[in-house]
């Protein structure tokens, strides 16, 4: 079925009586128009209302300014903003930056709906809406959440469906997508804008990287996993895959039979990092405990076996402990409770320890990098140079020269 235009939505859906948030038209994902409306109608109807809140650091108020906005007398939606770039609107990562920064605004609403009667005698506003009584605002308070767990849904579906493409075909033949659930028959699944976009970056970085075509392109050997799927297949309780929040990526099985699997996982490692701290999408966040950090991802060194990309963590920053579970939606709190902040990737970006830059041609004691090690580019082109006689000519000097280029540095540091 075709995605409903802004034309049928405005024609169906009155600003003033809406239907409930899941019976919203389908509308497409990148429709800014339709994001705007869907979040006017349910969980900000004032749009250009930039009051302070004193609880919420300053990056996170105000409307996006590439959301068009209602024009209430009319009854139309204006245009969408113009671009601040032609490079920004064509960059493959676009949607799902301007994903990431509506649901940042939604979780925004959402702290404001729970906070705001606390501190104001009725009647009340609350983002434009009027209220008289406290059964008013509990129904459309559970309104604005219900709207949130659709939009939620509905960015990360978006997402893991960009990266079906990238899924290994060799991990599991004639079965489901390996980036959704992994059961059989079963076609959902569920990842983080971050992490499509993240993958994207690094997967263009890669192919300037490797010359040669037949070792383009990075696989996805795990996505996001049902809380049933997991527990067949899953080595720990608390994961991400289940809050749609990590991917298992590796280089195409050519390249991991001439380098080592364990040389393609730790420079994965680091190469995620790295593209994360030089994506122009590069922020920081506040976590619970009051940290600053840089939004990197949680990278594992994984049983020999994967790179584990992770942003767990960012489920648990930037909001109140006490209010988390009134800004994320169900599908991001698998646990029939609070995301897990003190635990693994779920607690922090976490850093690379140890990082080999210097390569020491006989260095092999990758045993020693698990779990959360890596090396660099500098370290794989010295490893490649030294060993070019046996590689078949799958990784040439022009690699190793491109390699030599990166710069090894993580941040402020190694």
């Amino acid at each position: 079925m075709a995605y409903a235009t802004i034309r049928e939505i405005l024609s169906e859906v009155d600003a003033e009586n809406p239907p409930a948030p899941e019976q919203f038209p389908d509308f497409n994902p990148e429709d800014l128009q339709a994001w705007a409306y869907f979040i006017y109608v349910y969980l900000d109807c004032s749009q250009a209302d930039l009051r302070t809140w004193p609880s919420l650091e300053a990056e996170r108020r105000g409307w996006p300014s590439f959301l068009p906005k209602y024009d209430a007398s009319t009854g139309r939606m204006g245009d969408v903003p113009a671009p601040e770039s032609l490079d920004a609107t064509h960059r493959p990562t676009a949607p799902f930056e301007k994903l990431r920064k509506i649901l940042d605004y939604i979780s925004y609403c959402m702290e404001v709906w729970r906070e705001e009667p606390q501190t104001y005698q009725y009647p009340t506003r609350i983002l434009g809406f009027l209220f008289y009584d406290y059964d008013e605002y509990d129904y459309c308070f559970q309104r604005a959440k219900d709207a949130r767990d659709v939009a939620w849904e509905k960015a990360m579906d978006y997402s893991a469906r960009a990266l079906y493409p990238y899924a290994d075909p060799n991990e599991r033949p004639g079965g489901p997508n390996v980036v959704a659930s992994g059961e059989r028959g079963t076609d959902v699944a569920y990842i983080l804008p971050d992490i499509a976009s993240l993958f994207l970056e690094v997967n263009e970085e890669w192919n300037r990287t490797f010359q040669n075509p037949s070792i383009h392109g990075l696989e996805i050997q795990s996505g996001y996993r049902t809380q049933n799927w997991h527990e067949q297949v899953g080595t720990v309780r608390q994961s991400a895959h289940v809050a749609g929040a990590a991917i298992d990526v590796l280089p195409k099985q050519r390249l991991i039979n001439v380098l080592g699997l364990n040389v393609c996982i730790a420079y994965l490692c680091w190469l995620f990092k790295r593209v994360a701290w030089k994506s122009p999408n590069f922020r920081r966040v506040t976590l619970t405990d009051g940290r600053k950090v840089d939004v990197v991802p949680y990278t594992i060194f994984e049983n020999d076996m994967t790179c584990h990309v992770s942003y767990a963590w960012l489920l648990c920053a930037a909001v109140n402990r006490n209010v988390r579970q009134d800004v994320l939606p169900n599908i991001v709190r698998p646990y029939n409770g609070d995301v897990p902040s003190n635990r693994n990737e779920f607690g922090g970006a976490g850093r690379l320890h140890p990082l080999w830059d210097v390569s020491h041609r006989n260095r092999r004691d990758f045993g020693s990098l698990s779990p959360s090690g890596g090396v660099t580019a500098g370290w794989l082109a010295e490893y490649i140079s030294s060993n070019l006689n046996v590689l078949g000519g799958l990784v040439t000097e022009l690699d190793v020269a491109s390699l030599g280029n990166q710069d090894a540095r993580l941040g402020g540091g190694t």
